[in-house]
């Protein structure tokens, strides 16, 4: 079977992410080479996909959010209104994304 009906049919991944990844160098290998997604794959073939365009960590934040309740399973802020909660258009470092990856990096 060719390397795209195996992460189509076995691994769900979508055909944007598939056409998002061969546009990035190394996006796509198979046992440590690059590999097109028109390629035949065996059992036992090492597949790894690098998105790099999303690999990059969140930035930590400037800014301190108020923790009300706190475990090792959980932890709840109280976030501002007007803080979006993750980085989007407009909003890199702002987020509480990034003041949970200040806290916990």
């Amino acid at each position: 079977m060719t390397l795209e009906q195996f992460l189509r049919r076995h691994k769900g991944v979508s055909h944007r992410m598939l056409v998002r990844l061969k546009r990035i160098p190394g996006g796509i290998c198979c046992n440590g080479a690059p590999i097109r997604t028109i390629d035949p794959v065996r059992y036992g073939d090492e597949i790894v996909l690098t998105d790099r365009e999303n690999a990059s960590a969140l930035q930590p934040a400037a800014v301190s959010v108020p923790v009300l309740d706190e475990t090792d399973s959980y932890i709840i802020y109280n976030k501002p209104a007007h803080m979006p909660v993750h980085p989007s258009q407009g909003h890199h470092s702002d987020t509480l994304g990034n003041v949970f990856a200040a806290q916990f990096p």
